[in-house]
């Protein structure tokens, strides 16, 4: 004798409020159709929800996601912000050598470790209003980034501020 499937018609787990149980072959998870805060309506497992592992349509997820950058995903200075954390702290960037591979990093105050980092980056982005066509550079080549040690070049200017090229014997 299996286990007896009970009616969770009507209660509510997390966004999600179960609208009706569907038929399910004997033997098969139970499963639900379920409406979520947002509206969406969809099928679940019932245990998922009463374990707590389903909580919303996705939507939830998204927020959180969203949250984390601080809305500020689609700023102009969100990709320079990422790219600077990638060849810090990301092995696997073509240009970590150059960067997190000699001790280059990133300032507490635009870390992405700092539930601020990405807004005060942002702040200082627009404090500087750069121009089109400039980019960001260390004034000091062997310092990480940092308001005191960043400013917006042209490309001229930054390949002027370039380490020497080792040329390989």
């Amino acid at each position: 004798m299996g286990q007896r499937r009970i009616d969770i018609t009507g209660q509510a787990f997390g966004y999600l409020t179960v609208l009706r149980m569907l038929p399910t072959p004997r033997g098969k998870n139970s499963l639900v159709e379920a409406v979520c805060r947002c509206g969406a309506i969809k099928q679940f497992t019932a245990g998922d929800i009463q374990k707590g592992s389903t909580k919303s349509c996705g939507c939830l997820r998204k927020a959180v996601l969203d949250k984390t950058t601080h809305g500020l995903k689609h700023h102009s200075a969100y990709a320079v912000w990422h790219a600077m954390h990638s060849r810090c702290y990301t092995p696997s960037n073509k240009d970590f050598q150059n960067y997190g591979g000699r001790g280059i990093d990133v300032w507490h105050e635009w870390h992405r470790d700092n539930p601020d980092g990405l807004k005060n980056f942002c702040a200082w982005w627009e404090a500087q209003h750069p121009a089109e066509g400039l980019s960001i550079d260390r004034r000091d080549n062997d310092l990480g980034y940092s308001s005191g040690n960043c400013r917006f070049v042209t490309p001229k200017e930054q390949a002027a501020n370039s380490r020497p090229r080792r040329v390989a014997a």
